[in-house]
């Protein structure tokens, strides 16, 4: 279903047919609409995706063999981007287990930095008195003001495929999708959108749609450009 209420039938899969040339993802057609869609989707964080897999694998599987071993609430935080190519999984998860099993208990309660011999980078514990113990793992946000510039690059990339189907009378969509629960949000999407397009309207393209997909059993899609509407459209 499109904005309007239209209800909307996704006929063809351009990039599936014709796989040897750049093409859009998908052809909607209903009462009288033909829409173009180009999907894409784009990190908060640059490389934050292969962050998130190296940050689970490795922090993951700590959390999972540490949980009830304290009697205190301690909070393990750790740099984002901390886990280098080439790391020996193993090694490195054995390292800060067994520092944080040996050292932990003794630790003053509070918020401290340390090193673990090694470990490339700093961590940061804090361990506090609660009836509810716990032992949680949590990443430092970085420091990246590259989002406007990401999105100015994939946004002028993607349209590019959008504009023979402009020529035939196509509306045409370009599909941002972005799954990250903590630091994207609406607003934040909509205002790097619109700052990347400031100096940089690309032919060919209609709407960008933002597709929220932190709950894959809850979907949220928002039209964010030009005119946006933030009531947006769910589909479960």
């Amino acid at each position: 279903m499109n904005k309007k209420g239209v209800p909307l039938s996704i006929v063809a899969w351009p990039d599936e047919v014709n796989g040897s040339i750049k093409e859009i993802d998908a052809i909607a057609r209903g009462n009288g609409f033909k829409i173009a869609i180009e999907h894409t989707s784009i990190d908060t964080f640059q490389y934050q995706r292969r962050d998130d897999a190296r940050f689970t694998k490795v922090f993951g599987k700590i959390k999972s063999q540490l949980i009830g071993k304290f009697s205190d609430r301690v909070r393990l935080t750790v740099p984002f981007y901390a886990i280098p190519t080439g790391t020996n999984w193993s090694d490195f998860t054995d390292s800060i287990k067994k520092w944080i099993l040996e050292n932990v208990p003794a630790l003053p309660y509070g918020c401290g930095k340390y090193n673990v011999p090694k470990i490339p980078f700093e961590i940061q514990i804090e361990k506090r008195r609660s009836s509810k113990p716990a032992f949680l793992v949590v990443r430092f946000a970085p420091e990246d003001n590259t989002l406007v510039d990401r999105l100015y690059e994939t946004i002028n990339e993607n349209s590019q495929k959008l504009v023979t189907y402009k020529k035939r009378d196509y509306q045409t969509i370009l599909l941002i999708e972005n799954s990250d629960i903590s630091s994207m949000n609406l607003g934040l999407m909509e205002k790097s959108v619109k700052e990347a397009l400031i100096e940089n309207l690309p032919k060919g393209l209609d709407e960008i749609w933002y597709a929220n997909t932190e709950i894959l059993a809850d979907l949220e899609f928002y039209l964010i450009w030009p005119n946006s509407d933030t009531t947006g459209i769910n589909k479960t």
